[in-house]
C-alpha cells in the first residue's frame, strides 16, 4: 500500500528531481563537477557518484509516478 503524497512533498521531490537531473546532464555534457543538497544529503555529481545519482533520479521518479526507463542514462550503441 502506498502513502499519498501531500503537495508539498509532491513539490519538493520535483524540485530534487529537476536538480540532480540537471546536474546529471551538466556533467555528462562536459561541465565542470556540480553538488547538490537535498533531503539533507550533498552530493557532488562526479564519475565515482553516477550509479548512486542514476538510482536516485529512479527511485523519485517512481515515488511521483513517473515512467523509469533503465536505459534512460547514458549512450547506448
Amino acid at each position: 500500500m502506498s502513502v499519498a503524497l501531500t503537495a508539498e512533498q509532491i513539490a519538493a521531490k520535483e524540485a530534487t528531481l529537476a536538480k540532480l537531473e540537471k546536474a546529471y546532464d551538466d556533467y555528462i555534457a562536459g561541465e565542470v563537477a556540480t553538488t547538490v543538497s537535498y533531503d539533507g544529503y550533498s552530493v557532488t555529481v562526479n564519475r565515482t557518484n553516477l550509479p548512486m545519482i542514476r538510482r536516485r533520479i529512479r527511485e523519485l521518479k517512481r515515488e511521483l509516478g513517473q515512467t523509469v526507463s533503465r536505459r534512460s542514462f547514458g549512450v547506448v550503441f
